[in-house]
């Protein structure tokens, strides 16, 4: 069910009236990677992606849905990225958001 949810947003985003903007976040050095292991009988068909690390993974599923989205879709983006996930740059995410939220109520004359 959930995956059907997340799969009926992400057509929405695509497909439906342009009315939101999407923010994506990427880490540049993740705290902690891992390689993807070979599967000796690759019941998965995944072995492709062998010595690859999940964060290498994620990185280019990441451009797959920011072109669908961006290029093909036409859904505008703001993407934040941030060298590493330590407590620095979590307080200048939270302080980014926090002027964020002041700034949307300000135009929105709340």
């Amino acid at each position: 069910k959930q995956w059907y949810q997340r799969r009926v947003r992400g057509q929405f985003i695509q497909e439906g009236k342009k009315i939101l903007f999407e923010t994506v976040m990427t880490v540049n050095i993740p705290q902690l990677d891992v390689n993807i292991p070979l599967e000796k009988n690759n019941y998965d068909s995944l072995n492709y992606l062998h010595k690859k690390s999940v964060h290498e993974i994620n990185n280019v599923v990441f451009k797959s849905v920011l072109d669908a989205h961006v290029k093909v879709a036409n859904v505008p983006n703001i993407h934040i990225s941030i060298n590493k996930m330590d407590e620095f740059h979590f307080g200048e995410l939270v302080v980014f958001f926090q002027k964020a939220a002041v700034m949307s109520a300000y135009l929105l004359s709340l």
